[in-house]
């Protein structure tokens, strides 16, 4: 299997650090391959506070802007020697990653995921379990060591 195209999803939690660091060290022990983060923002996450006059429109626009700046400096962390690409989606995380991976053609797809428990911890397992049956390739999972 030739691997020239990476794919790291990150979702602003400690776990898109172990994503990137496994995902940009396998980029490096490879002969230049393209890479790329994708964050998906689900608009549920943004309603809003209508009563404090933050309209769910102004919340996603934030979500938007701090997703932007949170890649931006995983990639300037961890892209030394690679030019990744970014993007940051908008829909059902798990739709959105499955067709993110068909569209760029990924060989293999980096996702990150806790061992800890918690309720977000157990909303990130469970997208892991949802996407593994349907990715269009091979996942890498970091673990915790």
């Amino acid at each position: 299997m030739t691997i020239s195209k990476i794919m790291i999803a990150v979702d602003r939690t400690a776990a898109s650090f172990k994503a990137m660091d496994m995902g940009f060290s396998l980029a490096e022990s490879l002969k230049k391959p393209e890479v790329l983060v994708i964050h998906v923002i689900d608009p549920a996450w943004a309603m809003g506070d209508p009563d404090a006059g933050i309209l769910p429109e102004q919340a996603l626009a934030k979500l938007k802007r701090e997703s932007e700046n949170f890649l931006q400096q995983l990639i300037k962390m961890y892209s030394k020697s690679l030019e990744p690409i970014y993007l940051i989606l908008q829909g059902k995380v798990v739709t959105e990653i499955i067709e993110a991976a068909k569209n760029y053609q990924a060989d293999i797809l980096v996702l990150g995921t806790h061992s800890r428990k918690g309720l977000a911890n157990l909303f990130v397992e469970d997208v892991v379990k949802e996407i593994i049956p349907h990715s269009p390739c091979p996942i890498l999972l970091p673990c915790d060591q």
